[in-house]
């Protein structure tokens, strides 16, 4: 069981909250947007979005039913690339994996997941990803063995302590 829910997508945070197992509103806690990512070293040459349109260029993405999919998605016909990617992954993890392990020219992936590959990867940051953020959300639930912990917790996630965390690790603070 457990006492803390933090989603990725208001979609799953909306439905525990509409059964009535959460004990306190959600709130926003981080934001993450999209960054492309490519092999050390770059071997493809990739600059920027536009270059996943050249033919020679093999990238991937999260599937669409994931919300980083969704926003790649949005992202990619928003900027006009019309190739298709290699391959649709199941996640973030599984798009970072492919392009570590030089099976794709690139990847979509969160800013995060950039951050917590480290040197394994190179980043390029698109402009247009920053506008179309992912919200985190966070709420006690209902079910918390104990409620006053997981209520502590949560405050400290929305501290300043907490955000310093989350920014160190390549999130960024909702706004407002």
């Amino acid at each position: 069981p457990a006492d803390v829910l933090a989603t990725a997508d208001a979609t799953t945070m909306q439905s525990v909250v509409d059964a009535g197992a959460t004990t306190a509103d959600p709130r926003v806690f981080a934001t993450n947007h999209l960054v492309l990512v490519t092999p050390v070293g770059n071997p493809a040459g990739v600059q920027a979005l536009a270059d996943l349109d050249d033919p020679s260029v093999s990238y991937v993405v999260c599937v669409q039913t994931a919300p980083c999919g969704v926003l790649a998605a949005d992202l990619l016909t928003g900027e006009g690339v019309s190739a298709e990617p290699v391959s649709r992954e199941v996640d973030v993890k599984a798009v970072l994996s492919k392009v570590t392990l030089d099976e794709a020219d690139a990847g979509l992936v969160y800013a995060s997941d950039a951050v917590a590959a480290g040197e394994d990867v190179e980043r390029i940051d698109v402009p247009a990803a920053e506008a179309d953020r992912t919200e985190y959300l966070v709420a006690p639930v209902e079910q918390a063995g104990e409620p006053d912990l997981a209520a502590d917790w949560v405050d400290l996630l929305l501290s300043p302590e907490g955000r310093q965390v989350l920014r160190d690790a390549g999130f960024t603070e909702p706004a407002g």
